[in-house]
């Protein structure tokens, strides 16, 4: 006799807030993204959209990037005044555009 078991999940997918980065600073090679568990080195190219990581909404703590001038986020190559934090709350999947500019990051 063969027994057959069924486990079905109707469990959803966490919510996340995927994330885009573009860049109008040439001498930036990356933006560094830490918080939450998570520390991934976004390599940028100038003027261009680039994927950047997906990030959890409703978390303890906020995410911090930093502009980095290596495209390899080597340690010590953090861009003096090229920081910020966010942190995302909500229920909804969406996806946000992260810009760097001379005066720092923009987002929408």
């Amino acid at each position: 006799m063969l027994l057959l078991a069924l486990v079905s999940s109707s469990a959803q997918a966490e919510p996340m807030i995927s994330t885009k980065f573009i860049s109008i600073v040439e001498r930036a090679g990356a933006v560094l993204v830490v918080g939450n568990g998570l520390q991934t080195c976004v390599p940028l190219r100038y003027k261009r959209s680039v994927p950047g990581p997906n990030l959890k909404l409703n978390t303890p703590d906020n995410y911090q990037f930093y502009a980095m001038s290596t495209a390899n986020c080597q340690p010590g190559t953090a861009m003096a005044g090229f920081y910020t934090t966010l942190g995302f709350q909500g229920e909804n999947s969406a996806t946000i555009t992260i810009g760097l500019s001379n005066s720092g990051f923009s987002y929408r």
